[in-house]
């Protein structure tokens, strides 16, 4: 009997040892995609780009012609290449996403933008419908919540041959609620609850050129999902299609909250370091009511400048609540930490006494590092 428990155990150590060998096949298949096919395009597509210039915009018809399918398939290719290699990532565990303070009327505002081109070439109206304060900011990963929307309007370009595309943001109290919806063909019921699954294509599709790998919808559904949200289609033949999504309502706090569990987690597994920053305007009441809400304002947005520029790492993360800002600091140990709150105060005091500011705006500083600092997430919150 112990024998054979033994020999189970065994194969089972075996089989695991097996898994772990695929995940990091998967991962370095992920790699290869993005050095080996993604960076040569984007570089053809570079060079391509600067044909117009070498002629000095003395180009005929049909160079134009042809230039223009150069850049739509480079584009076309690279957003393929992209969608395989997030599939890979998520698929992987390695797919991440960074919070911060995200205005959405904003954002929605220049994802309508980029299609602004493509929409009159096919005569498709953009429409767009706020229900929502212009002032509003929710703790989203803003380039990866562009992505989304840029994946269903793609969606929808796919199936709309007229009419138009119409982008909504509502609020809807502790979440918002955003969709994209076409007057195109529609999906049919038997397609519906399937769209969301990777390698899925549209029996119909409003222009032929326009198929892709199947991908942008999943990888949608998977931004979304690690955003905590929700997300659906709905959709009518010969009507049209809604596809929609929710964003719960991040605070500054429970953004920083849940990068610190997660961080740690992280940092247990991996034997890493990381840190966070807190710097805090002191009295903000008593600030508010001398310099003006306004100036308290600039105040904060400069200290938030100052740290993106002396810290110059691109995995860090900046949170905004009323008093404070908070930046993150993976990988850096409480001597770094040192080092950079040291350089940070240097340039916060030359900033107050140029603005004279300095006898009015009392800017104190905290700190705390994993796993120097123990492993009570509370701590790291910096309250």
């Amino acid at each position: 009997m112990d024998e054979s428990i033994e020999s189970l155990k065994k194969l089972l150590e075996e089989k695991e040892k097996e898994l772990q060998k695929l995940q990091r096949l998967k991962s370095d298949y992920s790699s290869i995609i993005s050095n080996e096919f993604r960076e040569p395009l984007i570089s053809i597509k570079n060079v391509a780009s600067l044909l117009p210039m070498i002629r000095k915009g003395r180009i005929d018809r049909n160079e134009a012609e042809f230039f223009d399918i150069l850049m739509r398939n480079s584009n076309i290719l690279i957003q393929l290449l992209d969608d395989l290699l997030d599939v890979c990532k998520m698929e992987t565990g390695e797919f991440g996403i960074r919070r911060g303070p995200v205005n959405m009327m904003d954002l929605v505002k220049e994802v309508k933008a980029s299609f602004i081109s493509k929409a009159k070439e096919r005569g498709i109206e953009l429409k767009e419908r706020f229900l929502i304060g212009n002032e509003v900011e929710i703790y989203v990963d803003r380039d990866r919540i562009s992505q989304v929307f840029s994946n269903l309007v793609t969606s929808a370009f796919k199936l709309t041959e007229k009419g138009h595309i119409e982008f909504s943001i509502e609020d809807k109290g502790d979440m918002l609620e955003c969709y994209v919806a076409d007057t195109g063909i529609g999906i049919s019921e038997e397609e519906l609850p399937e769209v969301f699954n990777k390698f899925q294509h549209f029996d119909r599709v409003a222009s032929p050129e326009m198929k892709g790998l199947g991908l942008s919808l999943s990888v949608a559904k998977g931004i979304v999902t690690l955003h905590k949200g929700n997300i659906w289609a709905e959709s009518k033949l010969n009507e049209g299609t809604k596809f929609s999504f929710t964003l719960p309502k991040y605070t500054a706090q429970e953004a920083i909250k849940e990068y610190v569990i997660s961080s740690m987690e992280y940092s247990v597994e991996n034997k890493s370091h990381f840190s966070i920053l807190k710097f805090e305007l002191n009295n903000i009441d008593n600030m508010q009511k001398e310099i003006g809400k306004e100036r308290c304002k600039s105040v904060k947005e400069a200290l938030e400048r100052l740290i993106k520029n002396n810290i110059r790492q691109q995995t860090d993360a900046i949170f905004r609540t009323t008093n404070a800002v908070f930046t993150t600091l993976p990988s850096v140990r409480k001597e770094g930490v040192l080092i950079i709150i040291e350089r940070l105060e240097r340039g916060i005091k030359e900033y107050l006494s140029r603005e004279r500011l300095d006898k009015k705006v009392i800017i104190s500083c905290k700190s705390a590092s994993f796993p120097e600092d123990g492993n009570n997430y509370e701590k790291y919150m910096l309250e």
